[in-house]
């Protein structure tokens, strides 16, 4: 095949990767309790007007920076206050990650593996699962993008420009926190160690970048400690060192936690990860080049990340998203390398890999169809079936292209496997939502209940719930999500006890109680007397202390 052409074909599959990105935003529930969580912190700056200090459930929530909620904020008022919206500036986040990853492999290696490189991240199956959730990975993930690309492409082009570097490490800083500064510099330090690049210290530490950083990041620190004194030791001190260094939020797992998912989320390019990592390595006894600088650049990218993030007694799948970035320029610029020189055996070696991690994950996704109890099998298994097959197709297709010498052809189906992967995972989410959203429990009460009406969660707190009810929930216990707020709120009837909460349902108000199936008992013991549910939905009850019509009340739910 041509070059010109199949540099055509690229672009045609980035937009379409583009389009499946979009339109397959809005199409499921808010997933508890993230995207709920987020979403509510959003919508409630909204409603209140108070952009400054975050709430949720109308407490203090201190747990990280304002700026993804302001991005969600912008959504809503563009578009209205819904699940599209609400997904829609991580999802632009990672195509506009996808544009700045094709211009940094294009000025390392040539346009070409810029193509390869944009559409690697874009159908890597875990960059676009995080980019379909409302958390802050992404934003954090391109903002570390945006800075590293704007230093590199700053040091090759000899511009001595690096305002993009601060300004990517400012709003990264605003995203998730110090990691946005401790990741650039960090990387930065270490490659210039490897490649005793001394002297670009005196290029990149300007006055200018200096003042444009504590121009973007330092206001909303400022006015928000200002406001809110004790926000200082709890976002640094609590959510950052405390997190990081003690298993305090019951997130420990085991160094090499993250290996398994970098495989698994990189499908379908897993397997050429170790060609590209070992003639990468092999450069650091090379003499100085341009090659060795720039793959030296991305090693200690992806490495600096992985080993912060594998060394913390914190881990959860999303962190490690930030690697993928540095690993899909990578990738692709040996990809490009291997079909100018025709490389067949490496090509060879990372088709077998990739197909065995490609029918090792299509398997583990139909066993689950049989094995899982929490879904029906009719609802995963057509889904896990088409996968299976589509997979088992492709990988067929890539082995008949390439014996006949067509390497381009190739990485055209493992493109399209990508964007498969993509389709299914977005259908896998819908599944999944339905089981874990509070949007059926809050539509039930919205369709009975009056102004003046009290909705009490009995037992954790569902954080779609008062994003859905639009209105706050009393709780008599929580998650720990809410120590900081529960702490810190005067209004202690939002955070009722089990006294109370018996004067309540006793009271002339009407109440709704959201309760898992498990606790009847609880029920009874707070009224008295053994109460039958409104309606069950999944594992939650609903009850209410005064009764009412239930005529037409399951054709909203």
């Amino acid at each position: 095949m041509p070059n010109a052409r199949f540099e055509k074909i690229l672009l045609l599959l980035i937009l379409l990767t583009a389009l499946v990105y979009l339109f397959t935003l809005g199409g499921y529930s808010l997933i508890d309790p993230d995207e709920g969580r987020y979403a509510e912190v959003a919508r409630e700056m909204v409603e209140t007007g108070d952009y400054i200090t975050p709430h949720l459930n109308y407490v203090k929530f201190f747990d990280k920076p304002a700026l993804p909620y302001w991005l969600t904020s912008i959504s809503f008022h563009l578009f209205g206050i819904n699940e599209f919206a609400t997904r829609l500036s991580p999802a632009l986040l990672a195509l506009l990650g996808m544009f700045y990853l094709y211009k940094l492999a294009s000025i390392i290696y040539n346009k070409r593996a810029g193509l390869i490189t944009s559409l690697i991240i874009g159908t890597s199956l875990l960059y676009f699962l995080i980019s379909h959730i409302t958390i802050t990975d992404m934003p954090l993930a391109f903002f570390i993008t945006l800075s590293l690309s704007g230093f590199y492409i700053g040091y090759i082009e000899r511009s001595r420009d690096y305002l993009l570097f601060y300004c990517g490490m400012a709003l990264a800083l605003l995203s998730k926190g110090l990691i946005g500064i401790i990741f650039p510099c960090g990387i930065i330090f270490w490659w210039s160690i490897f490649t005793k690049k001394w002297e670009i210290y005196k290029e990149v530490i300007t006055l200018k970048g200096i003042m444009l950083f504590f121009a973007i990041a330092l206001p909303w620190f400022i006015i928000v400690c200002y406001k809110n004194p004790d926000f200082f030791h709890y976002f640094f001190v609590r959510q950052h060192f405390i997190r990081y260094l003690t298993t305090a939020d019951n997130r420990y797992e085991p160094f090499w936690f993250f290996i398994p998912i970098i495989i698994l989320g990189f499908l379908p390019w897993a397997g050429f990860i170790w060609t590209s990592f070992k003639e990468s390595f092999l450069l650091l006894w090379t003499p100085p080049s341009k090659q060795k600088d720039s793959e030296l650049f991305l090693l200690m990218w992806f490495m600096f990340i992985f080993l912060f993030f594998s060394a913390s007694k914190s881990k959860l799948v999303p962190y490690i998203i930030p690697v993928f970035s540095p690993l899909a320029v990578l990738v692709g610029g040996k990809i490009d390398s291997i079909l100018s020189k025709k490389e067949t055996l490496k090509f060879k070696t990372a088709l077998i890999w990739n197909s065995l991690f490609l029918f090792t994950f299509s398997t583990l996704l139909l066993s689950l169809s049989f094995i899982q109890r929490d879904y029906l099998l009719g609802e995963i298994l057509p889904i896990s079936l088409s996968l299976f097959l589509a997979i088992g197709i492709g990988v067929f297709s890539l082995f008949i292209f390439y014996k006949k010498g067509k390497l381009k052809e190739v990485i055209i189906i493992l493109t399209i496997l990508g964007i498969t992967n993509c389709i299914a995972s977005h259908f896998f989410l819908n599944i999944y939502a339905e089981k874990h959203t509070s949007k059926y429990v809050a539509t039930f009460i919205n369709y009975q209940k009056k102004p003046g009406d009290l909705i009490v969660q009995l037992k954790g707190f569902d954080q779609g719930l008062p994003f859905y009810l639009q209105e706050r929930v009393i709780l008599l216990s929580h998650s720990n999500d809410m120590s900081f707020g529960n702490e810190h709120e005067t209004n202690r009837f939002y955070f009722i006890n089990t006294e109370n909460l018996k004067k309540l349902w006793n009271s002339n108000k009407r109440i709704f109680i959201v309760a898992y199936v498990s606790q009847k008992e609880e029920i009874k013991s707070i009224s008295g007397r053994k109460v039958e549910p409104l309606i069950v939905i999944g594992n939650k009850c609903i009850y209410s202390n005064k009764p009412f019509s239930m005529k037409g009340v399951t054709q909203g739910v």
